[in-house]
């Protein structure tokens, strides 16, 4: 800031030089209200060249660079206008690493890790925390879910980096189903909040090591979240971000994106035929084609094919009866997943009869949890196969 100095010397010569008290006065309220004005000038200009946004300039577009650069602004080099350029993997990423085509990353951030499965439920909240880790409100989606964890150092501030996550989504053309954001650490139950950050991440787990979004000093950094989805052709694709301050001069952001593929969602089913052999050899047969919600006993649509399939050959053997069985992988409590496993046999068993006149004294719903694996619980697709209802001939 420029400084304003005006000597005693000068001040009393020209108070000499006046015809009164008054006159001095006057002139020297006249002299403060002129200096006054040159400070609040001054703050003014700083004010505005802090809070000049950054210039988005189309890769290619050198009028508009210098025009930027000439203004003083911050250019942000971008595909097309609104878009910000796909970053891909850089110099400092975890190896393998890259970023999503739809989402690139803020400029300067570094992926810290990164996980995609072909095939996974994910929920996304979109209303307040309503108790003990828990929200009422949800939007469940399933598909192709990748996500990407970065990290930024510098002076970019938590704000900063939502602001445009938040603008690049408008001008993709998302619709936005939940957001919220805190400049400061807060413990309110609204979305964005770090409590509802952690009910939602709870939900949609994240490793409990080497992610900083909700751990260590990020307890006195702001918070934000956003969520949006957006039809397209080949399904609708959903992208959900939180962000945190973790410290002063790193910010942690999360990317999960889920690409919901309706042409091929359901196709994967059992077939009635193939299953009597199966129970004739092996005396059980795993029920491919079931779907639940994220983490509940509710069937969606996308079973029905199965549903038929199944309906079909308890009606072609029908002096036989059933143990319906429900299993699970083993991440979380043995407890809950248990009881998960026991409703979604249930729940199946349920449709069956309701639905396809099946005699209810013919099915036994059990849930063992996740106490008989086929596939080792460490990697993603075993973890898939794992999660599964079978039918066991009952004698």
């Amino acid at each position: 800031m420029k400084k304003f100095v005006i000597s005693t010397a000068a001040i009393v010569l020209c108070l000499a030089g006046l015809s009164g008290p008054a006159a001095a006065i006057d002139f020297t309220d006249s002299l403060l209200g002129t200096a006054q004005r040159a400070v609040e000038s001054e703050l003014q200009r700083k004010v505005d060249q802090e809070s000049r946004r950054a210039v988005r300039c189309a890769m290619g577009d050198t009028a508009c660079v210098r025009t930027a650069e000439a203004r003083g602004d911050t250019v942000e080099l971008v595909e097309s206008p609104g878009r910000p350029a796909a970053g891909g993997s850089q110099p400092g990423d975890v190896p393998g690493a890259q970023d999503h085509p739809a989402v690139s990353r803020y400029p300067g951030s570094l992926i810290k890790w990164h996980d995609t499965q072909a095939f996974n439920p994910y929920a996304i909240a979109t209303g307040p925390v309503t108790g003990y880790r828990q929200i009422d409100e949800w939007t469940e989606a399933e598909g192709r879910l990748t996500r990407v964890y970065y990290e930024l150092e510098g002076d970019k501030t938590h704000t900063e980096v939502y602001a445009n996550y938040k603008r690049a989504l408008e001008e993709e053309g998302f619709e936005f189903i939940a957001q919220g954001l805190f400049p400061q650490s807060n413990r309110t139950p609204a979305i964005g909040s770090r409590t509802w950050l952690e009910v939602q991440y709870r939900r949609n787990e994240i490793p409990p090591v080497g992610l900083r979004l909700l751990a260590g000093s990020s307890t006195s950094g702001g918070s934000g979240f956003l969520a949006a989805r957006k039809a397209r052709a080949a399904g609708t694709i959903y992208v959900a971000i939180g962000i945190a301050q973790h410290a002063q001069d790193i910010v942690a952001t999360l990317v999960d994106v889920i690409e919901v593929d309706e042409v091929k969602t359901g196709l994967v089913t059992v077939n009635a035929e193939a299953m009597g052999n199966e129970i004739d050899e092996y005396g059980r047969v795993t029920l491919d084609g079931l779907f639940f919600d994220h983490d509940k006993a509710t069937l969606t649509s996308a079973s029905k094919p199965a549903l038929d399939e199944i309906a079909k050959f308890l009606k072609s053997r029908g002096s036989m009866n059933f143990y319906v069985v429900g299993h699970t992988d083993a991440t979380g409590a043995f407890a809950y997943n248990k009881s998960l496993s026991e409703r979604r046999a249930a729940a199946v068993a349920k449709e069956l009869v309701d639905r396809y006149g099946i005699k209810a004294s013919r099915l036994e719903a059990h849930g063992i949890g996740p106490l008989v694996p086929v596939f080792s619980n460490s990697s993603d697709g075993g973890r898939t196969k794992n999660r599964r209802v079978e039918l066991v001939e009952r004698p």
